[in-house]
């Protein structure tokens, strides 16, 4: 059995800074974060994210103390919703709004407003229209919206909530390897505050399976791990495909890797994909041991994992100490949420100390342009932003060398171009953690239904006839051929009056007109235009040419017609029927053959004016 784990950096919002008014000299900066909620979730209150922005915009003031000299800061709360769908959209947009009319009531109001808004999938493009002053406008397809720069002049995503990367990552990977079939056990997680993420990053394999169900074949199993274990769905999956996705969290997935232990799964050959979340609040990552009955079944799988990169703990830790200390948001768990959002803040600082000039205002989509298409070398990771304002998603799979008692890194896909590359360190291409690729369906069927239940005797007897049939046949047919031509002349002068003497020769190669009275003269034009019209047509042409298709058949016969059907062929033809004896009239013509007919004739180097000119 292998395990594959597919690493997924991506955390709950967007992170969205858009930029309005200019950056005049020695104006301030005035920031603003927006915040949803009215309930704690998996410990993170609506106002969690507020000392990051206090913490980071303070280390940056420190750094560029020009460009921070009066920056303002503060946060926007809007307590009646939760969810940052759409009436997250609109909560979010009813704030800015409000900033906005109020903005006069600013410290200095021509200053440069920077506002970070949580978003969430399509919703990105409405903040899109909003900062452009368009008013609200639904989008549904966010490729199509997001990268329309026109639009969205300055509007910059500096992390990203959309998980059609790593759906587009499954199908690459599937692609890789050969794999057209496909389980997929979606945990509903009720009663779990993280349920709603859970379906969301299970949502992107799915869409992107059912666009290409043409390609592949896939099964939803819907399971819940907290009312049932996961052998009934594993039963379901294993009956479909030997590649399954577990759409669940690290802890379930834990559960997973035991009940197909439990099953004798690692005797046979099964693949599991798991996408795994890493910057979400309150999730820990993946790790064989807790300490408790799912160890050892848990570490049997682990040995054969592929998974995604570990993450540098000991720096994030410290980078969120330093923000936590004496807030009530501190806690242990292990969150890479609050670093994401302190690394947009970098940026942004970055940028405006860049561009920051005493004397020259700075427009915001001067300062958007700053920020796309380049890579930010941050102290704990590289972050690139596409030309489009879109950080770029990387997609990581790795296997683990027993050897090195580490993860290497096997597979990458890049949300840029689409292209699922094999690493040079890593193993060969086509190469498994295991030996070989698993197949996700046996050549015998799931039940071994195409293959017979013969013994090794019966095998082999079979094969051993089989190879008797096919040597006395192949000895037959080479024996008949070879003997074909004595044969013949043998079976011929049978039938030979006596007296009459006659020679038998083998026609050697290229004596086509010897042999076949038709191939002269205008027959011999004729097949010499069909040739043409195969190679220069049919066989070179940048335009699809089908021969059965009807319009082409008769373009065909037209051409051909008013080729040969015209006057000054017509005594080439009757004089060819007569050369190859098929009528008795004799044509009295002044050529001897077809060349000299065809450019005697006329003279080849005017056109013809005639009428049916060929």
């Amino acid at each position: 059995m292998d395990f594959i784990r597919i690493s997924v950096r991506v955390f709950l919002g967007r992170l969205v800074a858009v930029l309005f008014s200019p950056m005049g000299s020695g104006a301030a900066v005035n920031f603003l974060s927006v915040h949803l909620g009215n309930a704690q979730s998996a410990g993170y209150n609506n106002m969690a994210m507020q000392p990051v922005f206090n913490y980071s915009l303070k280390a940056e003031a420190k750094r560029y103390p020009k460009v921070f000299e009066n920056y303002t800061y503060e946060a926007k709360v809007n307590n009646n919703t939760l969810h940052c769908g759409p009436p997250g959209v609109e909560a979010s947009i009813g704030l800015m709004t409000q900033v906005l009319k109020e903005k006069n009531s600013f410290p200095d109001a021509d200053a440069l407003t920077i506002f970070l808004v949580p978003l969430c999938g399509p919703s990105f493009a409405v903040f899109g229209d909003f900062a452009r002053g368009k008013g609200k406008k639904t989008c549904t397809n966010i490729d199509a919206t997001i990268r329309n720069k026109n639009r969205f002049p300055s509007t910059i995503s500096l992390a990203t909530a959309d998980t059609g990367p790593y759906g587009a990552a499954v199908l690459a990977v599937m692609r890789y390897y050969g794999w057209r079939s496909i389980a997929i056990i979606s945990d509903q997680l009720s009663g779990s505050t993280r349920a709603a993420r859970n379906v969301e990053q299970c949502k992107a394999p799915l869409e992107q399976l059912y666009e290409r169900r043409s390609e592949f074949e896939f099964l939803n199993i819907v399971t819940d791990s907290f009312k049932e274990s996961f052998t009934r769905a594993l039963i379901a999956a294993t009956a479909f495909s030997h590649i399954i996705l577990s759409c669940t969290l690290g802890e379930q997935q834990r559960r997973v890797m035991a009940d197909a232990f439990d099953k004798k799964m690692m005797e046979g050959d099964y693949v599991f994909l798991h996408l795994y979340e890493m910057e979400t609040p309150g999730e820990p990552p993946l790790s064989w041991f807790q300490n408790d009955t799912l160890d050892l079944p848990f570490n049997i799988c682990w040995w054969s994992l592929v998974g995604s990169p570990a993450i540098d703990w000991t720096e994030f830790e410290q980078l969120k100490s330093d923000i936590m200390v004496g807030t009530t948001a501190n806690t242990s768990e292990r969150n890479e949420f609050e670093v994401s959002c302190y690394e947009a803040v970098s940026i942004v600082a970055k940028v405006l100390n860049e561009s920051y000039d005493p004397h020259e205002a700075r427009s915001s989509r001067f300062l958007a342009g700053k920020m796309v298409n380049r890579t930010y070398n941050l102290p704990l990771r590289p972050i690139t932003l596409t030309p489009d304002g879109l950080r770029s998603i990387v997609a990581v799979v790795q296997y683990y060398d027993a050897d090195a008692d580490a993860f290497k890194t096997l597979l990458t896909y890049n949300s840029d171009d689409r292209v699922l590359r094999n690493s040079t360190v890593g193993p060969a291409i086509g190469s498994w953690a295991q030996g070989v690729v698993i197949q996700d369906r046996p050549l015998c069927g799931m039940r071994d239904q195409y293959c017979s239940r013969s013994t090794i005797w019966q095998s082999f007897v079979s094969v051993f006839l089989a190879a008797a049939v096919c040597l006395a046949v192949a000895t037959k047919l080479w024996w008949t051929f070879y003997r074909w031509p004595l044969q013949s002349q043998k079976m011929s002068k049978f039938k030979i009056s006596k007296g009459i003497d006659v020679d038998f020769i083998i026609t050697p190669p290229r004596c086509t007109s010897l042999i076949q009275p038709l191939n002269v003269y205008g027959f011999r034009m004729w097949k010499a235009f069909l040739c043409y019209i195969m190679m220069w047509i049919v066989r070179q042409s940048p335009i699809l040419f089908v021969l059965g298709q009807r319009d082409n058949n008769l373009l065909l016969e037209s051409l051909i017609l008013n080729q040969f059907s015209a006057p000054r062929y017509q005594p080439m033809w009757q004089h060819g029927c007569v050369k190859s004896r098929y009528i008795e009239r004799q044509v009295q013509e002044n050529f001897d053959t077809p060349s000299e007919y065809n450019f005697n004739k006329d003279d080849f180097r005017v056109r013809c004016s005639g009428l049916n000119c060929p």
